[in-house]
């Protein structure tokens, strides 16, 4: 169970490289069978939940400035 929260980077679950920012949650009380808006490569798309999972190497390098 994950829940994203605006700004959050992530990848698709299949493809590693690719990658987006979450810009809205369209139903944060349900974490898995729902989905997010995200940002990838300047256009806004809607993902589902399932298909993504947190970046959480970018997150580190985001917060410790690697």
């Amino acid at each position: 169970r994950m829940n994203f929260k605006k700004g959050q980077l992530v990848k698709h679950r299949d493809n590693p490289n690719w990658k987006a920012v979450v810009l809205r949650d369209l139903n944060p009380r349900k974490p898995v069978n729902s989905c997010v808006v995200v940002n990838h490569n300047g256009g806004e798309r809607v993902m589902g939940k399932s298909l993504l999972r947190p970046d959480l190497l970018a997150e580190m390098e985001k917060e410790f400035n690697w």
